[in-house]
């Protein structure tokens, strides 16, 4: 608090009487003040701290690792990822022979024009799908606080699943295929496909790979974050929340909690029928399990100490009362 310069004196006084009344007064009170709200301070900032290197021993996720593997980059737990790269499956791309979902159900090719030229047309937006698509691998990547980053790059066309090299030379593929009438994969709006076992010596060709179901329907649900979807007409999946769920698969090795509607990685009852395209505390806690937390300095002592004096570095205003004439000094 700035100090009052409006300090008033009484005809009988004289300025150095009144310094001589309320200085002591003043310095002691400031003095008082400060090492009360420093101490408060000091407080809330140590309680911070301690705050910071808590450790949640029971939290609403399930990695696909017990501490090591089902990650990108170094398998160990608490790493960061190397850079992981992504891209859409080049128009034609099939499925391997032995690839999981042809026994599921996936049959043809691998179309994503299709995909995004019917996805933008619902929207009655032209890039509507790629911000979708985007918008999902910025919101964990952001989320991760620079332990995870993604990469967008070219596809070579190779067989999703394939033995070749060519078809792990990029970690994580995304392809649209159609389904058979009444097969597994025809109830999906899209499989994902966790992270390698040991990323760094065993290169997994069907590891990270999501696949869509062309014969689902997509759409940019109406409305912000909780909004329940639309009721009436087939089921609509809202693809970015579709997307960010399959890439807690994919890019981060995260499985199905058994509760906590309002996790994107939840899938149980009342799951998927709002949209849900932010991150709960129990997904990101799950994501910093996977690939660790960027260490937060802790200040110290002193650094402390000289915050709180900053923060306190004003004094109270004072004002000085008219003296009566009996001499006697207020303050």
């Amino acid at each position: 608090m700035a100090l009052d310069k409006t300090i008033r004196f009484s005809r009988r006084g004289s300025r150095q009487d009144v310094r001589k009344e309320w200085a002591p007064k003043l310095l002691a009170s400031f003095a008082t003040t400060i090492y009360d709200r420093t101490v408060i301070r000091l407080f809330i900032a140590f309680v911070f701290v301690l705050t910071l290197n808590t450790t949640f021993a029971f939290a609403g996720f399930v990695t696909l690792g017990n501490g090591w593997g089902s990650k990108w980059g170094d398998p160990v737990h608490g790493t960061p990822s190397d850079t992981i790269t992504w891209s859409f499956m080049s128009q034609g791309t099939t499925l391997a022979a032995g690839h999981p979902l042809l026994a599921g159900g996936a049959t043809g090719s691998s179309n994503i024009s299709s995909l995004e030229s019917m996805f933008d047309a619902n929207a009655n937006s032209p890039g509507s799908f790629q911000q979708a698509v985007h918008n999902a691998f910025n919101t964990w990547s952001a989320a991760s606080n620079g332990r995870v980053t993604f990469q967008e790059v070219s596809d070579n066309g190779a067989p999703s699943g394939g033995s070749n090299p060519n078809s792990y030379a990029v970690d994580i593929r995304i392809g649209a295929f159609h389904s058979m009438n009444a097969s597994s994969f025809s109830f999906a709006g899209a499989v994902g496909y966790g992270p390698p076992g040991n990323d760094l010596n065993f290169p997994d060709a069907l590891a990270g790979d999501i696949i869509f179901n062309l014969d689902s329907l997509f759409f940019v649900a109406p409305g912000i974050e909780g909004d329940p979807f639309p009721t009436g007409g087939p089921y609509k999946n809202d693809l970015e929340g579709l997307i960010l769920h399959e890439l807690g698969h994919a890019a981060i090795g995260l499985g199905h909690p058994t509760s906590g509607i309002g996790d994107v990685m939840y899938v149980g009852p009342n799951a998927a029928t709002f949209i849900n395209r932010h991150l709960s505390p129990d997904d990101i806690l799950g994501l910093q399990s996977v690939y660790g937390v960027t260490a937060v300095p802790e200040p110290n002592a002193l650094l402390l100490i000289s915050i709180a004096m900053l923060s306190m570095v004003r004094l109270r205003r004072v004002t000085v009362h008219p003296i009566p004439n009996n001499d006697s000094r207020h303050l």
